[in-house]
């Protein structure tokens, strides 16, 4: 039986969290979620999920979402990193790909185009994952 996918969401906007793990999960995968950064590296380094989808812009956090992927990146090469923001000038876009994002996608997002995206997603994690068995 393969193990569940584990995936941590953080943004500053709660309804975003528990509406990406809410997808998540009924996928099957393990959700986590929090609206801090500093939070997040902790579920990080616990949890080691398989994919991250991290917001740029947390303004009740000392750590953004691009520090964060900065310190994910020190330690996991691997697991995929998505950064979902609002942020979209260029030299955003190429700070976050530079520091290892996977995946940049901007918001506002339809809730079926994002759960298109985070399948999407899950295929390709759940196939690299298999591959490597």
């Amino acid at each position: 039986m393969e193990k569940p996918l584990k995936f941590m969401v953080v943004d500053d906007e709660a309804d975003i969290c528990e509406y990406v793990k809410e997808v998540i999960e009924k996928k099957g995968g393990i959700g986590f979620s929090t609206t801090d950064g500093r939070e997040a590296l902790e579920i990080w380094e616990r949890e080691r999920p398989d994919v991250n989808v991290i917001d740029i812009h947390m303004p009740y956090s000392s750590l953004d979402g691009l520090e964060l992927l900065a310190k994910i990146r020190e330690k996991d090469s691997d697991s995929v990193c998505v950064i979902l923001t609002c942020m979209d000038d260029e030299e955003t876009i190429r700070r976050a790909k530079t520091l290892g994002a996977n995946h940049y996608i901007t918001k506002p997002i339809g809730l079926r185009e994002l759960e298109e995206v985070l399948d999407n997603i899950l295929n390709i994690v759940k196939h690299n994952k298999a591959e490597g068995e």
